[in-house]
């Protein structure tokens, strides 16, 4: 897992955001010890801050709650349930 802030620039074409910008932060996290094609590798961006490993994992945690609630507990094409993912290590340290 790594994360870093940065900023978002609007587009230059478009009067509405021309010049506006936001700050994000980045949080990337992705499943090791894991072979199969599917492994899952996350590129989250948020307006929370992000200065941490522990705010980085609570971005994770959110996410992850939230794809649960949207797919309930149907299976996985591997046939793994979607709490079994809780079980997948991911890798963390600082960026």
């Amino acid at each position: 897992m790594r994360f870093l802030t940065c900023t978002l620039v609007g587009p230059a074409g478009n009067e509405a955001t021309k010049g506006k910008s936001v700050k994000v932060s980045v949080v990337e996290a992705r499943e090791i010890d894991y072979g199969g094609k599917d492994a899952i590798h996350l590129r989250l961006l948020t307006t929370h801050t992000v200065g941490n490993t522990e705010q980085a994992l609570q971005i994770i945690d959110w996410y992850r709650c939230s794809r649960l609630t949207c797919l309930g507990l149907e299976e996985r094409r591997d046939g793994a349930s979607i709490p079994s993912l809780e079980k997948r290590r991911i890798q963390t340290g600082e960026m």
